[in-house]
């Protein structure tokens, strides 16, 4: 079986329906679109994470204050006299 030897130049001439343009048109914008889309739907879920991440660093920081706290107020009630 042979195949047939084809060369692209630039007289070579493609044709095609009005349909297959339209259809590749459509679906060039499709992906165009959808390529947008989810873009800015990573930029969002990176901001949101951003702002995830500062809300955990300030419960953290609380967190930690109430640990010294607790240990300070431990300390002081083992600290005073014992009422009889």
């Amino acid at each position: 079986m042979q195949h047939a030897s084809m060369k692209i130049s630039e007289n070579t001439e493609i044709k095609l329906d009005l349909k297959t343009v339209i259809k590749l048109v459509i679906g060039t914008a499709l992906f165009v679109g959808l390529y947008y889309t989810l873009q800015s739907e990573i930029e969002d879920a990176q901001y949101q994470h951003a702002l995830q991440q500062k809300h955990i660093d300030v419960l953290e920081r609380q967190v930690h204050n109430l640990e010294v706290l607790t240990r300070e107020l431990d300390k002081e009630l083992h600290l005073k006299p014992k009422r009889k």
